[in-house]
């Protein structure tokens, strides 16, 4: 259906003038729903709170995969979600993507005529920080080795995955805060429907396997296998 160029409300087919302001509805001057509206991708910091903590900090993952799709789906440009989320598990170059990824959303957001506020030197030295502190955890109970650890290092472990997850969260409220910025901004906004996507529920799932191998590590000593 016809939009009023005007004030954007319904015209019918056949009426030449809108019933709301009186502006001449020609086939000339008339618009459809899609020049008119633009999705937008705001993400709520309550989700993201809750997905992070649920998941064990593994939602900045699905986080990334997610964004740079929305970054792609945008711009027009071409992009790969999928392989750019997976290159947080490669060991240095992850930081070179994530600081991809934040260069190019500021720039995004520079050139609507709005600052762009996104810290890409910190987000990246925090990536970097929590990447260090899982893999001492690990370490400490024993990595892949499954020679058994003792209580002592089952509580140092997990207060460095908690402090690693606040640096995730933190992390995430930053870029999102300034993405929800832009999103929110722009002429004739629509904010996309959000639905439980199947990713998130991935993320739940290994978030809640991650829970309780972290209850089971603190409460069972044959579970920690010293």
């Amino acid at each position: 259906m016809p939009y009023c160029t005007s004030c954007g409300a319904h015209v019918e087919e056949n009426f030449n003038y809108c019933n709301s302001c009186g502006t001449a509805t020609s086939s000339e001057v008339r618009t459809t729903t899609e020049s008119l509206v633009q999705n937008v991708y705001p993400i709520s910091m309550t989700r993201i709170t809750v997905l992070a903590i649920v998941s064990f900090g593994f939602y900045i993952v699905y986080w990334m995969y997610l964004t740079w799709r929305q970054y792609r789906d945008h711009t027009g440009e071409e992009a790969y979600p999928v392989w750019h989320a997976l290159t947080l598990f490669i060991p240095i170059y992850g930081l070179f993507r994530i600081h991809a990824h934040m260069r190019s959303y500021n720039e995004l957001i520079a050139a609507a005529g709005i600052t762009a506020g996104i810290a890409v030197g910190e987000v990246v030295a925090g990536a970097f920080a929590a990447g260090i502190l899982d893999n001492v955890a690990m370490q400490l109970t024993g990595g892949w080795s499954w020679d058994g650890y003792s209580f002592k290092a089952a509580v140092a472990s997990e207060i460095l995955f908690g402090v690693s997850m606040i640096l995730v969260i933190a992390i995430l409220w930053h870029v999102q805060g300034n993405l929800n910025r832009y999103w929110l901004s722009m002429e004739n906004a629509q904010v996309a429907t959000w639905k439980i996507r199947k990713g998130e529920v991935l993320c739940v799932i290994i978030g809640l396997l991650a829970w309780s191998d972290t209850v089971q590590s603190l409460l069972s000593a044959s579970y920690r296998g010293a």
